[in-house]
């Protein structure tokens, strides 16, 4: 019980670093983003989420999907592929991107294509387990 526990955390954690490693890091190094935004802040990101580059949105998509596997993958591995857990990881990473969607606005193309592309990372990590 306390591996599918620590492999449902290690999941979530995995995910949530990958994630942050596309959306800030891999955003920083291909697109330039308004002087003005503070990426930490949604406040700013919201005032600034009509000029950001469409490619950088596209990542931000692509991040959530990317996240979704990475947790699915690790949680299943960990739990030494126990699938409740590697699902229950993925379906978190999920929560969280809808989560994001309520708190900063965004157009309404990414509103769709955010979750659905999260949740294709999740099955995507599912088909990779036992």
């Amino acid at each position: 019980m306390l591996r599918i526990l620590l492999s449902i955390l290690a999941g979530v954690f995995a995910g949530g670093i990958a994630v942050a490693i596309l959306e800030v890091w891999l955003m920083d190094l291909l697109f330039d983003m308004p002087d003005s935004m503070i990426p930490d802040d949604p406040e700013s990101v919201a005032a600034h989420i009509e000029i950001i580059p469409t490619g950088a949105k596209w990542l931000v998509v692509l991040a959530q999907g990317v996240g979704a596997f990475v947790a699915t993958w690790v949680a299943a591995r960990v739990s030494q592929d126990n699938r409740k857990a590697a699902m229950t990881a993925g379906i978190i990473i999920c929560v969280f991107t809808v989560m994001n969607l309520f708190m900063i606005p965004h157009p309404a193309w990414m509103s769709v294509a955010m979750p659905l592309v999260a949740i294709l990372g999740l099955v995507f990590g599912l088909r990779n387990t036992a």
